[in-house]
């Protein structure tokens, strides 16, 4: 099943995408539909949502880190990308790593404000 988007891009993007779609024989929109299927990681919702959790698994959610064997490549992916040294596949897999540690920070940020809210820890001081 196909789904059809309109999307506005940056000059700079559409102009990178049509690079890419005369170098390799396509039309620009195959180019952008591969790139957001290659770089959009399948993030199952399985968990329920951060209000419907017990305290317990509020506290625990707030604290919620990323798993060291991908923290671990993630951080040597970003030395690589600063270094200037980033293949293509390292590229994709710190898009997709990029996603990931997104997608946590998001649900530790919502679990801190339900833990707020529920008077279980104090609100941070700035």
């Amino acid at each position: 099943m196909a789904n059809r988007v309109t999307i506005t891009l940056t000059d700079e993007a559409f102009q990178r995408a049509q690079r890419l779609a005369i170098i390799t024989g396509r039309q620009v929109k195959e180019i952008v539909a591969e790139t957001l299927e290659v770089s959009l990681p399948d993030i199952p919702i399985t968990e329920p949502p951060i209000s419907e959790l017990s305290d317990a698994n509020v506290l625990a959610a707030s604290r919620l880190e990323m798993d060291a064997k991908d923290d671990k490549r993630l951080s040597l992916l970003l030395d690589h990308q600063r270094e200037g040294s980033l293949t293509d596949a390292e590229r994709n897999e710190l898009v997709k790593l990029m996603q990931l540690y997104k997608v946590g920070l998001l649900r530790k940020s919502q679990a801190l404000r339900e833990a707020v809210e529920r008077g279980l820890i104090a609100p941070i001081k700035s």
